[in-house]
């Protein structure tokens, strides 16, 4: 029987909802035009926003409100353009990652339509001097079957998008989007330090908890099958034994025999990727003995009602977390 870890839908919508119910008010009414409003269209700056806003009379909207994932916004943002336009036109700011991702489409979209709006980037400050997140970059793949000069040829280094894998990016990145939150509504710029106070408590409360108990873990070392985890496995302090990025239907007898040989014979008893992958790589994982942790890359929420949770971002990083922390652990008693 395969040994797979991977956050619950379910579990995480009864552990969150009560505490989610203000938010998803605020963005099904925000289209009213009655309040200001703020546009994001990340898990990770709705969840920010959303936070730093509370208690005030600013409005913060996740588009697409189901949330979607990086590949799939450009399409929508440019095929819903006019019937967007009023919401565009309510909004007083955007906040994006254009900084690190230049293809971010929100803030061209919005802009289209609303000359007078702002970008507030996430990533980095408007600033020559303040910081912004830390950036990886993607890793190349590292697998022992595999020729160096077959590694090196499918694998060039660029920045990694997914910084908001890292907890102490977020709280970072809610700094940045706070500083310019209280430069933009002076008249809420109280409860926005108060709410961002609140904020880097919860998100170092879980940094902290998570790094005691993998202190806690014998042996941190994994197998990464997707090349978005290298924020998370820094952050946390994984030893990442080899890495093997192709896409399930471009995988070879070799590959599999490969990866079930090098994990046998290094040892390693936890694999991660993004996904839960076809039968054939389960099978070669189960063979050496080792199990998978399904990693949630964040950038797509948790959706109820037709709108994705405010909550999303935090519930399933910290499902993330917990997920691989109890891999680990149970390989320890083995």
């Amino acid at each position: 029987m395969k040994t797979i870890f991977k956050w619950n839908y379910t579990l995480l919508l009864i552990t969150g909802l009560a505490l989610l119910a203000p938010t998803v008010s605020a963005q099904q009414d925000s289209s009213n035009g009655t309040e200001e409003l703020i546009l994001t269209s990340l898990p990770v700056t709705f969840f920010l926003a959303s936070s730093l806003l509370a208690d005030t009379a600013i409005n913060v909207r996740n588009l697409p409100p189901r949330g979607r994932r990086l590949n799939g916004q450009a399409n929508y943002f440019e095929s819903r353009a006019e019937s967007l336009a009023e919401t565009f036109n309510a909004a007083i700011a955007v906040i994006t990652i254009g900084k690190l991702w230049r293809d971010d489409p929100i803030f061209t979209a919005v802009r289209g339509s609303n000359i007078r709006v702002v970008e507030i980037d996430a990533t980095k400050p408007w600033s020559s001097t303040l910081e912004g997140v830390s950036i990886a970059m993607s890793p190349r793949q590292d697998a022992s079957w595999m020729p160096n000069s077959t590694v090196n040829a499918v694998s060039a280094a660029t920045p990694s998008l997914f910084f908001w894998l890292s907890l102490a990016n977020a709280n970072r990145s809610a700094d940045i989007i706070a500083r310019d939150l209280m430069r933009l509504l002076p008249d809420e710029a109280s409860q926005i330090q108060v709410n961002l106070t609140t904020l880097r408590r919860k998100l170092l409360d879980l940094q902290h908890r998570y790094e005691i108990a993998f202190l806690e873990v014998p042996d941190v070392t994994v197998f990464s099958l997707a090349s978005e985890l290298v924020y998370l496995t820094s952050d946390l302090g994984l030893f990442v034994d080899g890495s093997f990025y192709k896409q399930d239907i471009y995988w070879t007898e070799d590959d599999l025999v490969g990866l079930s040989n090098h994990l046998r014979n290094n040892q390693v008893a936890v694999v991660l990727h993004k996904w839960e992958p076809a039968e054939p790589i389960l099978n070669a994982i189960e063979s050496a003995g080792a199990s998978l942790v399904v990693v949630e890359t964040l950038d797509s929420g948790i959706v109820e009602s037709g709108n994705m949770l405010a909550e999303s971002y935090f519930l399933m990083m910290e499902a993330n977390l917990e997920n691989i922390r109890a891999a680990l652990a149970a390989t320890s008693r083995n």
